[in-house]
């Protein structure tokens, strides 16, 4: 007997819920159990039947072929299933498939998401059942989202105890060469490097008297960034082309990190390790990588991975393109006439600062994820260090801040978003360095 769930998706009009562009559709599950081939062809008209003949000619929206796939509800986990759809709008998922997938990731659950390269497709669920058991799957709606799991717990390990390395003698403490007030800078990192540049009375409003930030390479991992570029037209992907993912997404498929620099002179380049601590690539292409980060898990362009080998921070195959990659970065700094960079040695916080009380309470639920990202980050520091002797490092690994409770940060209260003391402090550090000199 072929076991298959059928996910038919049927165009709805806006509601008034729904943004003016937003897609919006309607969808409905079955479990069927199949004989042969004929009978599923049959079977399937028969309850197509039942949805808008206008759409029962194709699976399109705007002219443009829908897609259908599984993801991970943790959007940092770049576990991707796509699924075929037919062009009467059935995606369909066979239960050998399901199980193969799945059983790959014991205790994580999964998503049915639809989507064009215009965005996401918003869909309700036309079921009377909340729930469908799919051999030792279970198949639930649940706020308007079809969600899939198995009864497996997830036996993904984590470390137990933190780690500290210890970091080859600094040979620089001041920046050298010429330059003047403003001096320029190109940040690649995150907001643990990022936010010291930025002029909020939560952070530094005085920066601009002495540091310009002409560029920030923004969530990217290095590995992404010396590697070939990716042949791929993504401006067709609309979320990509909106907000800060046109930004900063760009340079992720470009890989025009030395003609940014020639065509720029930049005197400083600070930098953090935090993406290639906590962040996975993922292989696009032959030598062609791509960052895991908030734009694209976020994208519908996650829909194109579901085969792509992926090296997650810490593993032995990440360590060593890491190692390759800070050497290439080294390389292409010094090529361009960088003589100073800034490495910036942040940590994730396992405390936080409760908004309501004002107590210290810790990261209960994210502290395992907190202790191997650290780890992780401890490892990536030592590497970069040993292959960029003549980097400077600001060590803010134990320092007394904590994760502040409103940050004014996109995401908010988090292990990365600390108090507004801890930029200050990174700022005081900075120009230290150009009052020594």
């Amino acid at each position: 007997m072929n076991n298959k769930l059928l996910f038919f998706i049927s165009q709805k009009a806006n509601t008034a819920n729904t943004a003016k562009n937003e897609l919006f559709a309607e969808v409905a599950i079955s479990k069927i159990e199949l004989a042969d081939n004929n009978t599923d062809l049959s079977y399937e008209n028969k309850i197509r039947s039942k949805f808008p003949k206008e759409f029962g000619k194709g699976a399109v929206l705007n002219n443009e072929i829908v897609s259908a796939w599984l993801e991970n509800i943790n959007k940092h986990y770049p576990y991707i299933l796509a699924l075929d759809v037919d062009q009467k709008g059935t995606a369909k998922l066979d239960y050998r498939t399901l199980h193969e997938f799945m059983d790959k990731f014991h205790g994580h659950t999964f998503r049915l998401a639809f989507g064009k390269n215009i965005g996401r497709i918003s869909y309700i669920v036309n079921n009377e059942s909340n729930k469908i058991t799919f051999g030792c799957y279970t198949v639930e709606i649940c706020n308007n989202e079809i969600l899939i799991y198995g009864q497996e717990k997830n036996t993904h390990k984590v470390s137990s105890r933190e780690v500290n390395l210890l970091y080859p003698k600094q040979v620089r403490s001041c920046f050298e060469g010429n330059y003047s007030l403003p001096i320029e800078v190109i940040n690649i990192g995150s907001c643990f490097s990022r936010s010291i540049f930025r002029s909020d009375d939560y952070f530094n409003p005085e920066y601009k008297k002495y540091f310009h930030v002409g560029k920030t390479l923004f969530h990217d991992s290095l590995i992404s960034l010396f590697s070939k570029p990716v042949k791929f037209d993504y401006s067709n992907i609309s979320d990509l082309q909106t907000g800060d993912a046109k930004l900063y997404v760009g340079i992720e498929f470009e890989k025009n990190v030395d003609s940014l620099l020639s065509e720029n002179a930049f005197s400083l380049a600070v930098i953090d390790n935090y993406i290639d601590a906590t962040v996975p690539v993922f292989r696009f292409q032959e030598n062609s990588w791509l960052t895991y980060n908030k734009y694209i898990s976020e994208s519908v362009f996650k829909r194109f991975i579901s085969d792509c080998e992926i090296l997650y921070p810490g593993s032995e195959s990440h360590q060593k393109l890491y190692r390759y990659s800070v050497r290439k970065l080294r390389q292409t700094l010094k090529a361009n006439g960088i003589e100073n960079t800034v490495l910036i040695g942040g940590r994730l916080s396992k405390y936080r600062i409760e908004a309501k009380t004002a107590g210290i309470v810790p990261w209960s639920e994210k502290l395992d994820w907190i202790i191997d990202s650290n780890n992780n980050w401890e490892l990536a520091d030592l590497m970069f260090l040993e292959e960029f002797p003549e980097a400077i490092y600001i060590d803010m690994r134990k320092n007394t801040w904590l994760s502040a409770p409103n940050p004014p940060m996109i995401g908010g209260a988090s292990p990365s978003h600390y108090q507004s003391e801890f930029y200050r402090e990174l700022f005081q550090k900075l120009l230290a360095m150009i009052s020594r000199n």
